[in-house]
Formats: structure tokens, sequence, C-alpha cells
């Protein structure tokens, strides 16, 4: 998050296309970014975002207490026996390590798993699938010279069983949550099953690491295990499964098909080592450079509400609520998605619903002491839209008072590039424009075509920016109803004639 700005410091931004002392280009040549991008249509023929006279004063940012202000549940209680043994300290002298959390049932193989990836024995194997309080460990490795925190977490999912007293979870969860980011965050979670056939159960663990911890703002890896007897090439199991895992709501950035099984026979052998060079692959491709590193106060006040109705299995999903903010001195609305009042407004995508929320950017840089005031909800999704071409420092001086404002260390982020084609350049653009900002804000970039390109684009870009949406959307549960709402529920339903 950056740094709060004080009144005797203000920062000033040029809105005419020149620098505060006309003395060249404002830095990062935009030119050379379309060069780079191949985007040929000249600048001047695009809506312009230098039409504003005179300069913008970005004011302190005011922060609402409503989104990041921490909130009870962010207490200072650690239970007895968190860890598996102490977390040592981090040593912030050597090169960073990869902080890679391995999550899944009892019994899957996670242990084998970690161990496979170390290439010796760093943790101990246990087949005692007893539920258990939420314990974890964290295992230092070196991948020849990759180096890596390897995170074994034991019996989080136990809690929604009932095996686990549910207040016992969440204190060890916060601790998990403290000792982690003062490790400089997530890299890549590695979600471990048993190589079955797919299974709705599945999704609550994915559910509770992946969004309700990670805030999906984290690379998350499918390894399946127990394959050293799968009939075929262990990598059919993911061809064969695949659309059953999207269709259980359940995406991965990357998977491994393998066996944990040490035996004499050749074939299971040769399986084996396969598995093993897999698995070290898999670490080392897709733990980031960029961790997702959150205040800890914040990341819990924002956890711990969804880890807490899933535990206790809560039956009822509220609307999430997006917020859009586009930096264009005009609005332009991709596929007239996003509603264009003040007020949240529910509208259908695709088959689920949402409530919308449009952020002014103006307000948002001039610091409006009334925005977010319109909802008393946390945000479940970010949406940004800039022109690929427009005053690229203006669209990250805008992107970053939203992030800050509505809780981007917490919340997914999903930035359009308006004139982009390709999902490739807009991944393209992205990199370049945060590695000139320092990268600090991870986000999930799309594209989206001007409106005189062909429909056939227009139609693919509103396909890639719902599935996206889904993808990315924080999923929102209420409380859990009790039997006496469940009774009134029904009965109005009855008197109402909507049953």
């Amino acid at each position: 998050m950056s740094p709060h700005m004080n009144s005797s410091n203000e920062q000033t931004l040029p809105v005419d296309g020149s620098t505060s002392n006309n003395e060249g280009p404002l830095p990062g040549d935009i030119t050379q970014l379309h060069d780079q991008l191949g985007i040929s249509e000249p600048l001047e023929s695009r809506v312009s975002m230098r039409r504003r006279l005179g300069k913008l004063t970005i004011p302190p940012t005011p922060v609402s207490p409503d989104f990041l202000s921490a909130q009870s549940v962010c207490d200072s209680v650690r239970p007895p026996f968190t860890a598996l043994m102490p977390v040592p300290a981090p040593d912030h002298s050597v090169r960073r390590s990869r902080n890679v959390v391995v999550f899944g049932e009892s019994g899957v193989g996670k242990s084998s798993v970690i161990n496979m990836i170390a290439g010796k024995n760093v943790t101990q194997i246990s087949n005692n699938a007893v539920g258990c309080t939420f314990r974890y460990q964290s295992h230092q490795v070196n991948l020849d010279g990759f180096h890596v925190n390897l995170w074994d977490t034991v019996g989080l999912d136990e809690g929604t069983e009932g095996t686990v007293p549910a207040k016992q979870a969440e204190n060890s969860l916060k601790a998990f949550l403290r000792d982690i980011t003062r490790w400089n965050g997530v890299d890549l979670l590695l979600y471990c099953v048993r190589g079955t056939r797919v299974r709705q159960a599945l999704l609550r663990n994915y559910n509770l690491f992946y969004a309700a911890v990670c805030r999906k703002k984290v690379p998350v890896a499918l390894v399946v295990t127990g394959l050293e007897n799968y009939e075929g090439d262990m990598e059919d199991w993911w061809t064969e499964h695949e659309k059953d895992l999207i269709k259980h709501g359940m995406r991965f950035d990357a998977h491994a098909c393998v066996t944990t099984i040490h035996s004499d026979h050749p074939a299971i052998q040769g399986r084996l080592e396969h598995s093993r060079s897999i698995l070290r692959d898999l670490v080392q491709l897709n733990a980031g450079a960029v961790a997702w590193k959150a205040d800890e106060d914040l990341l819990i006040s924002a956890s711990l509400p969804d880890v807490r109705a899933l535990i206790r299995a809560s039956e009822k999903r509220a609307v999430p609520l997006i917020m859009f903010c586009d930096a264009m001195s005009e609005r332009v609305d991709p596929i007239h998605l996003f509603s264009t009042v003040s007020e949240p407004q529910t509208t259908p995508t695709s088959d689920q619903r949402y409530k919308y929320l449009h952020v002014n950017a103006q307000e948002l840089l001039l610091g409006d002491s009334k925005l977010g005031a319109a909802t008393t909800q946390r945000p479940d999704l970010l949406v940004f839209y800039t022109d690929a071409d427009c005053e690229l420092d203006r669209s990250w001086s805008i992107l970053d008072q939203f992030h800050v404002h509505f809780g981007g260390e917490t919340c997914p982020i999903i930035v359009i590039f308006g004139g982009l084609e390709t999902h490739e350049a807009a991944m393209k653009m992205w990199k370049l424009w945060s590695s000139s900002h320092n990268g600090k804000i991870i986000a999930n970039p799309t594209y989206y075509p001007y409106s005189d390109g062909s429909r056939e684009l227009v139609e693919r870009a509103n396909e890639a920016l719902v599935a996206l949406i889904e993808e990315r959307c924080l999923i929102k549960f209420g409380q859990k109803l009790t039997k006496f709402q469940r009774f009134f529920r029904h009965s109005k339903g009855l008197f109402t004639g909507r049953i």
C-alpha cells in the first residue's frame, strides 16, 4: 500500500501532457509503449486524457473506515500450539525466499508432496486423519539456488466438519496470517487432492484458502496425488477432469498429476522420478517474483468473516459488490456491464448476480469524503478501466487511489486496457506499466477493443471479461439461517405465492 501523503507534501500532476517544469515529456514514453504493443493508430485519434486545463492536486487520501479499519476480530490472542513447531524468524539478509502454502484434506499426501519438492524428508508423514486444531509448519528448501519456504498446513478444513472448535481454528488462522505476512506474504498455493472423481466437497478447501484466506490474489496450482496405478499417462487425469473442476467453480493457474509412492516396481519408480521433476518445475515457474502481501490486521479483518462463514457452513450467499472506476475524462462502459448510476444496482451477468457501484475518478483524485458512503458493504471485486493510449502516469495515480481507498490489498482487482485486442497485449501492457511504478499492485489485466473493432472481436472480449469477473470476484456469504428464520422465510413464500 502506498504511504498516505500529508498536506505539507502534496503531489501535483500535470494533465496537459507536459511536466510541471515544461522540460520534456512525462516519465514512461507512451509512444515507446505503443511501439512495443503494436498500437499503430495515432494518439490524437483517441479520447485524450489531456483535455482538462491546469493541474490536479492530490490531497491526502481519506481511508474509509467501512473498508479499511481493523475490526474487533483483529485481537492479538494466540492459542497455544498454533504451529507444529516454532516458525523461525525470516532472514532478510539473503535473497527473498518464495512462500508456498500447501493445503488439502487429511490423507491426500501433503507431507509427501513437500518431501518430494524438497528432495529429502523435511516433514513427518502422518496417517492420522482425526480432526485437530489448525496447525502449520514452515520448511526452508533450496531448489538449485531457488529458495522456497514450504508451509505445511493441517486441520483448517476440519472445522467445517465440527471436529475442531470454530474459535480454535479462527485463532490459529490469525497466528498463521500474522506469521506468513511477516515472512513477506504468499507467492503460490498448492492444493493437494486425491486422483479420484471431482467432488463438490473439494470446493470447500479451495474457497477457504484461495478465496477467504488469500483473497484470490495468489496463483493456485492443483496437485493430484495417488496416480501410481492410473491407466495411461498420469497427465490424462487432468485432461479428463478439467471441465468438471471448472463446473464445480475451481480454476487453476497450473497443475501436476503425480504419485508419491515409493516402490520397487520399475514403472512406478519412473512415475515417481517424473513426479518429483514436475513438482519442482511447477514451484519454480509459478512462485512469482512479486509476492502478495497485505497489512496483517487488514487481512485478518477481511478474511475472518469469510472463513467463519465457511467453517460454520453458511447456506446463504449475499450478492457480491463490484466497484468500477475508469480513468477516462468521458466514461467508457465496456459492454454496458457496469451501472452508470451512483447507487448500487443489481444486474445479471451470466448465471451470477452482482451489485455495481461506479466510483468517479475525479472525486477519487480530489479526495471526496463521500466516496464509499453509498454502501457499507466491503467490495468483492474492483474493476479499473483505462485507455491504452491515455496519459499513463495519471491513470496510475487514479488506480493507486482506487486501490488504496477501497481495500485493494485484500480485494481482487481487474485492470481493463481499452484499445487492445488480445490478452497477451494486455499482459505485456500491465507488466510494463506496473514495473515502472514499483509493481506494488497485484491485478488481473485484460483487454477491450474500441467500438470500431469487429463484432467478433468485441464478442470475444465480452466473454473473456465476464469469465474473468466470475473467476476473480470473491464469494460473499451471509449469515447462517436459524431454524426459525428458515421457517419464517418458507411461510412468507407460501403466503406470497412464491413457493
